[in-house]
């Protein structure tokens, strides 16, 4: 993602600690939706705070590696996981990147016949 959308998911989604995502711009809408709807299950829900730990391209599809951070009135020695709605939401955006151009957010396809796999639309495939 460009250093703008990079600075745009941080001041929209400042609690999920610095996000900067290694891939490509077409997934910034995925990610920024993600980012809201988890810090949304916190604000609303009583889910978990996450930290956001990494978020990449693999293999042709998105990875959104997050860690709960424990209250500060945490008093057992049970480490806080990311509530189930939270995992669902995560799960989703990795599955719907598969059908996500990575380039433009276009729908797309997994491309496996390039130099490594990516999801791509048929005008950024033929590249």
């Amino acid at each position: 993602m460009t250093n703008e959308e990079n600075k745009s998911l941080n001041e929209r989604h400042p609690k999920l600690g610095g996000i900067y995502p290694a891939c490509d711009s077409g997934w910034f809408n995925l990610v920024d939706v993600l980012c809201y709807e988890l810090q949304r299950q916190t604000d609303k829900h009583g889910a978990p705070q996450l930290e956001v730990i990494q978020i990449k391209e693999k293999l042709g599809g998105l990875r959104f590696q997050v860690q709960a951070i424990a209250p500060k009135d945490h008093d057992t020695t049970e480490e806080p996981r990311p509530s189930p709605t939270q995992r669902a939401l995560i799960s989703m955006a990795e599955r719907l990147s598969y059908l996500t151009c990575e380039k433009c957010g276009r729908p797309g396809s997994t491309q496996e016949d390039r130099e490594w796999i990516q999801t791509l639309c048929a005008e950024h495939a033929v590249e």
